[in-house]
């Protein structure tokens, strides 16, 4: 064995043992949320015909239309996913948004509770929803010309 390939080794058998660690965790999937991939299922491929077909236009907003940065300023988070420690954190200093059915908002709130999360800065958007990727399919956050703030989904 060559010098310095019993550390590698080691660091190697320790960043397995940590991801299979992880891995076997059980997730505890709020409903309708049942792990789903970023990006579409077989399931979800055969309804893109539907995409869209509530769709309702606005008139354009004053340009220049600047988006919300990650690092801006907030007054609240979207946040869907089952990391109690995240989701600590965020209600700390701002107002955390649980997108929920209202038959589901009790398995929120017993979630939050058995995790030790206060529900003091917790609201609730009830909305039907069936995947957790708030950021990547959610509303987009703007600032138009007049510095109006405003929502847009693409």
């Amino acid at each position: 064995m060559k010098k310095g390939s019993f550390t590698f080794l080691s660091v190697l058998v320790a960043a397995l043992f940590c991801c299979g660690t992880l891995l076997a965790q059980e997730n505890q999937y709020p409903p309708g949320h049942d792990g789903r991939p970023i990006g579409m299922t077989p399931e979800e491929e055969a309804l893109t015909h539907l995409i869209g077909i509530n769709h309702r236009g606005t008139n354009p907003p004053t340009g220049p239309v600047r988006a919300a940065a990650e690092w801006d300023e907030s007054n609240g988070v979207f946040c869907l996913w089952d990391n109690a420690e995240l989701m600590n954190e965020l209600q700390k200093d701002n107002d955390l948004y649980i997108i929920t059915t209202s038959s589901s908002q009790g398995w929120w709130q017993s979630w939050l509770s058995s995790n030790g999360i206060p529900l003091t800065n917790v609201k609730w958007l009830i909305a039907s929803t069936n995947t957790w990727w708030v950021r990547d399919y959610g509303p987009w956050f703007l600032w138009d010309g007049n510095n109006d703030f405003g929502l847009c989904d693409t």
